[in-house]
């Protein structure tokens, strides 16, 4: 990518991320707002990185289940390129810590590039599955709304549709190997053929009830540890009457949700402004929502991008190093 369009990008989401954090902090009282934090609970901040901690820990042992069998990494090694991912996403531009670890995966592991991150791509399938599952499952325990009535149906097609595209992926092995218009139709497209390959080494492990319902059950508990994050932020700052455990979990897809739009490194500013509004509609004052949004995204911000560059740096990599290759390889 050239350097002109990585400046634009970087412009795009400087502005979205300003507007959207005016849009947030635009109607709160700032000597209540700042009030707030000296009333945090420190004791709930214990379960709340315990939980991140467990989260990299599942979500490694997921990945080595999907990686290919004769790949003898462990758990640890795997957690810490996991984390190293997440932190670029935080520091970097374009949305690089994906392509980060599976360029690093690649060197500490000896596993193809394209393999690592057809492994990547499954990974964010099945999360971005759960998520939307959980998250229809968890609105019943939301105030009705026509909003959320249509985002909960909204949700249901999408999950839908990824596990159309999953299913796809793990038949795509069987499809190329006989003569259909399809394969035909690949062949002609080089590019298009070289990714349903590697989605399909991606998905292999689903294919196997072994590997496929550890894979499934680490997915679900991943993403219920995630939304006992938003609970126990919730717990630190006394809001647990109006921020349930299965409200965390409506609260945790819109996080997510935010992070498809243009922002900054990390996404400051989209994220506060999904999470506060939906609290808003719980009445919940502008000042603690926004207060709520911003401490459960810094503590999780400060805490794996502190964790993610020290694993960086102790892999012989820099920050700076790796950006030059990681424009290289896109």
């Amino acid at each position: 990518m050239t350097a002109s369009k990585t400046a634009r990008s970087l412009a795009v989401g400087f502005a979205c991320s300003g507007v959207f954090l005016f849009f947030a902090a635009r109607h709160i009282h700032p000597a209540a707002f700042l009030e707030t934090f000296s009333k945090i609970k420190v004791l709930w901040i214990v379960p709340f990185i315990a939980a991140m901690c467990l989260d990299l820990f599942l979500r490694a042992w997921r990945w080595k289940l999907l990686l290919p069998r004769d790949s003898t990494v462990k758990i640890f090694p795997l957690s810490r390129l996991l984390t190293i991912g997440l932190a670029l996403n935080n520091v970097l531009p374009l949305r690089l810590g994906e392509l980060g670890r599976g360029y690093l995966a690649s060197r500490e592991l000896k596993v193809p590039v394209l393999t690592a991150l057809s492994t990547i791509l499954i990974e964010r399938v099945l999360d971005s599955i759960f998520i939307l599952g959980l998250f229809c499952a968890a609105s019943f325990w939301w105030p009705a709304s026509a909003w959320l009535i249509h985002a909960r149906r909204t949700a249901g097609l999408l999950a839908a549709a990824l596990a159309v595209f999953l299913a796809a992926a793990c038949g795509s092995q069987a499809l190329l190997k006989k003569e259909t218009p399809l394969r035909a139709w690949i062949g002609r497209h080089p590019r298009l053929g070289k990714l349903a390959e590697e989605c399909a080494v991606g998905a292999a492990a689903l294919k196997r009830f072994s590997t496929a319902a550890p894979i499934f059950a680490l997915s679900a508990a991943a993403w219920l540890n995630v939304a006992g994050m938003y609970f126990w932020a919730a717990k630190a700052m006394a809001l647990e009457a109006w921020i349930s455990y299965p409200r965390s979990i409506v609260l945790l897809a819109v996080a997510g949700a935010s992070t498809l739009l243009p922002a900054v490194p990390g996404y400051f500013g989209t994220m506060e402004f999904a999470v506060s509004r939906v609290l808003v509609h719980l009445e919940l004052s502008a000042d603690l929502s926004l207060a709520y949004a911003g401490f459960q995204h810094m503590t999780n911000y400060l805490f794996i991008t502190f964790l993610g560059l020290l694993f960086l740096y102790q892999t012989g990599s820099s920050l700076g190093g790796l950006w030059k290759k990681l424009e290289e390889q896109r």
